[in-house]
């Protein structure tokens, strides 16, 4: 980490093009070095700087570290608005991301900003960043979310000893639905149900997203194995209760649900999804619309 330092510290051309310099372990979103071209400042979470009590939900420090590539996204702190250069670095054995944040706010990124208040520079960005990890027909998170956000989830899991519940959701006989009321009806199903899940997941609980087609994948925190079923068995018997709308048309839906409570703290993201998945596989064998834990 010294080597780091020292090799910002000799080349200033990198402090006079950027205006801050942070290295990340984005797993556990700590800031191992924080710099504003003058001298190292601890931080405790890589967020604090966003002055925020949670990951960001456009992490491109994550996005960087796993897939090994370098990516840019625009954020703000409440004071000013930063371009964020995220891109991954080796130091010794480990890997870490090197952000380099460039202040942009008096070059026109957000008209009219004099004019805005502080919340509406916030939902402006948010709206450019939610471009990148919402699903753009259903409006709830994607799979690049899933992706960035779970292994992070996982840590904190591992890290406090709370549990988590991961749910694998599938519409079932999704196709019957398309092929007897059109494409159309069936994306207006897809979005009203996604809002029905997500409206499920406030935020304190956990979150939803859509993982492809007609499933869909929802995380759920600090819920009791039995509180954790109790939850998914309500979401299902909600969904077959409700009737959805296309036009005229109204639409009965059910839903298959894998559940998994994450007890091993030793499974990869990958692996934690694959067992959900088996779940899910298991109570579509027996005849859908139905929880299998």
């Amino acid at each position: 980490m010294d080597n780091i330092y020292e090799f910002i510290n000799k080349n200033t051309f990198i402090q006079k093009l950027y205006d801050v310099i942070r290295i990340i372990e984005p797993v556990s979103n700590k800031e191992v070095m924080f710099t504003d071209g003058k001298e190292p400042i601890a931080k405790n979470c890589c967020y604090e700087f966003w002055k925020k009590s949670k990951r960001c939900s456009n992490c491109v420090t994550m996005r960087a570290y796993y897939d090994k590539k370098t990516y840019v996204k625009i954020e703000y702190n409440k004071d000013k608005i930063f371009l964020v250069t995220a891109s991954p670095i080796r130091i010794g054995s480990e890997d870490y991301v090197i952000e380099l944040l460039k202040d942009i706010t008096e070059t026109g990124i957000i008209e009219n900003i004099e004019k805005r208040t502080q919340e509406g520079i916030v939902g402006a960005i948010q709206e450019m960043n939610n471009l990148v990890v919402k699903d753009g027909l259903t409006g709830v998170y994607n799979r690049r979310f899933i992706n960035e956000q779970l292994p992070s989830a996982l840590l904190a899991n591992k890290l406090g000893s709370k549990p988590l519940t991961v749910m694998m959701i599938d519409i079932d006989h999704f196709k019957l639905i398309n092929d007897e009321y059109g494409h159309l009806a069936g994306d207006a199903a897809l979005i009203q149900i996604s809002k029905l899940l997500q409206d499920s997941t406030e935020e304190e609980i956990g979150w939803a997203a859509r993982y492809g087609g007609e499933e869909f994948f929802l995380l759920v925190y600090d819920k009791e194995p039995r509180e954790a079923f109790e939850f998914a068995e309500s979401l299902r018997k909600t969904i077959y209760e409700n009737v959805f709308t296309y036009n005229e048309v109204k639409i009965k839906l059910s839903v298959s649900i894998g559940v998994y409570i994450c007890e091993d703290v030793s499974l990869s993201p990958e692996e934690i999804i694959a067992n959900a998945d088996r779940k899910l596989y298991l109570a579509k064998e027996k005849g859908r619309n139905r929880i299998q834990c």
